[in-house]
């Protein structure tokens, strides 16, 4: 296991070094629920835990518990079709001495749109928008040597996508 550390005497020098024993353990868990007719359920959950074994300290970028849940119409078949979910990741705070802990958070997220064949290829017209509620939040993931990147915020798009 490779990971980076500070190198001392330093505050933004970093050098990679090796780690004698790590350990990653996680899973992940996906259901899909249809009730009735075009309409969908589903969600997933995931969890990584990692540890440098040398020292029993935590690893360094490591997601905290996050997931997905949502319902979709008409997901996979030509025609309108459209879907909601509440994306999330709880707080983390088994972090690495070099890391930041990151608050948990949760977004709404809402798409729809139309989808048809020409020939052979699968053609959707999207309308969608992430982060409905316009929620200020950082992905754990996305924060690195002190440096904290919030999300964006509301996003609205357009979209024509291909499939071939």
């Amino acid at each position: 296991m490779i990971t980076e550390a500070l190198v001392p005497g330093s505050a933004t020098v970093y050098q990679m070094e090796n780690l004698n024993k790590a350990r990653l353990l996680g899973g992940e868990l996906d259901v899909q629920y249809r009730p009735f007719g075009l309409w969908q359920l589903y969600a997933n959950i995931a969890y990584t835990r990692g540890t440098n074994e040398t020292d029993n300290t935590d690893l360094s970028f490591i997601p905290p518990l996050n997931g997905l849940a949502g319902m979709g119409y008409n997901k996979n078949s030509p025609g309108l079709w459209g879907d909601i979910n509440l994306t999330w990741a709880a707080h983390q705070n088994k972090v690495s001495s070099e890391e930041t802990r990151t608050p948990g958070w949760a977004t709404v997220n809402l798409k729809a749109g139309y989808r048809f064949l020409i020939g052979k290829t699968h053609h959707d017209l999207v309308l969608g928008i992430d982060n409905l509620l316009d929620k200020a939040y950082a992905n754990h993931l996305s924060t690195s040597r002190g440096v904290e990147l919030s999300e964006p915020g509301f996003n609205a798009y357009l979209a024509w996508k291909m499939t071939f």
